[in-house]
């Protein structure tokens, strides 16, 4: 079961920020695996994983644990984080918890 706080930070994303999106396809990108890929992994469509980066859809809890798992990355930074900057800490030899990415 996902705690309370994951449940909270989820429910106030907004719904025009597409912060999300964008740390989904960093991470895909950065983990040199295709949309089709990470679809039969999460066992989804490639056009979910396009419109959860486009921000043209909202994932549900229980993908987006799993989205996190498969990136091995707290859901909490997943949701808020900003992975911008993820090829820089990368590149240093930073982990992506240890880096300077913010929350």
């Amino acid at each position: 079961m996902l705690n309370h706080r994951i449940t909270e930070s989820w429910c106030n994303v907004n719904q025009n920020d597409n912060k999300l999106g964008a740390n989904i396809k960093c991470l895909r990108v950065e983990h040199y695996e295709s949309r089709q890929n990470l679809a039969r992994i999460l066992c989804c469509s490639e056009k979910t994983i396009r419109n959860y980066e486009q921000g043209d859809r909202k994932s549900d809890l229980e993908r987006l644990h799993a989205i996190a798992y498969h990136y091995a990355v707290p859901i909490e930074l997943l949701i808020a984080g900003d992975f911008s900057e993820l090829n820089v800490a990368l590149e240093a030899g930073q982990t992506l918890v240890d880096s300077h990415i913010r929350l």
